[in-house]
């Protein structure tokens, strides 16, 4: 049996983009509220075997479009009208269902001020720069008990992107988080689903986020931006370059302060939105 493990929608104002990720068997999508149960749930995401390389259907606002998924089961198609309803079906048109409780739509079409922000550090405590940290809090700290940073609240925006090096085995923790401490909904850009014999070879380079993030940028021409972010890894690097690329739409940036010490190797990103003008908050 194959189901949809995450599938997302972005109408954009001159196109619609959907992208999602397919498994075989029948995982639980519920996350747990024990240490135990938590380590057992997030173990058994590594171990799922990928709907890859398979044709699949898209029926989007009633019309038929023939895709196939990657080797890792991802799937992606872009069309120029506004996706109002979609289903994803086997090649024969028997229906593949699809597990998530977290939206599937997102409409980006009006110009407005919208958030941009990464997930782990930035809106979730996770320990990134401390690997032991970071995999006792993913395997053994229920999606209940992490903490939120909730900052981006406090930003009046007309919408939120989140877009993070977290693979998509995460994705129900993730968008648990998200519902649960109240967070503005917004589509998950995700990393690729990965096997565990992957988790510990996987390399996500800076280019991963900036791709996608010039992607929603020019997504969104009449739109700008403020971008989320903390000290842990590459943000405000990426962020900069953003900047330097679109200083006309980026309105601020955030970068959290992870250690009670400020990261001097920071003050070069700075000293570049400082020439051209980008305010930025290191908190």
């Amino acid at each position: 049996m194959a189901v949809v493990w995450q599938i997302s929608v972005a109408n954009y104002p001159a196109k619609s983009i959907v992208c999602g990720v397919i498994l075989f068997g029948k995982p639980n999508p519920d996350t747990k509220t024990s240490s135990f149960s938590n380590f057992k749930y997030v173990v058994k995401t590594y171990f799922r075997k990928t709907f890859a390389e398979k044709d699949i259907v898209l029926n989007i606002n009633n019309r038929n479009f023939p895709v196939k998924t990657n080797n890792s089961g991802y799937f992606y198609f872009e069309t120029k009208d506004k996706i109002k309803n979609i289903e994803v079906k086997h090649s024969n048109g028997e229906i593949i269902p699809v597990l998530q409780k977290y939206p599937v739509i997102f409409d980006y079409t009006k110009s407005g001020l919208y958030g941009i922000s990464d997930i782990d550090d930035t809106i979730l405590i996770s320990h990134t720069a401390s690997w032991h940290k970071r995999l006792s809090t993913l395997f053994f700290t229920p999606v209940n008990q992490r903490k939120a940073i909730k900052l981006i609240l406090e930003s009046k925006l007309d919408g939120v992107f989140y877009v993070s090096k977290s693979e998509s085995n995460l994705f129900y923790i993730l968008s648990d988080f998200i519902r649960k401490n109240g967070l503005p909904q917004g589509l998950l850009f995700l990393s690729k689903y990965l096997h565990f014999r992957e988790l510990l070879l996987s390399k996500k380079g800076v280019n991963y986020k900036t791709e996608r993030l010039v992607k929603i940028v020019d997504n969104m021409p009449q739109s700008k931006f403020v971008l989320f972010g903390d000290d842990t890894q590459h943000d405000l690097k990426v962020y900069t370059s953003l900047s330097e690329k679109y200083p006309e739409k980026i309105e601020k940036i955030y970068i959290r302060q992870t250690k009670s010490k400020k990261k001097q190797h920071l003050d070069k990103y700075f000293n570049i939105l400082d020439k051209i003008n980008i305010p930025y908050n290191y908190f």
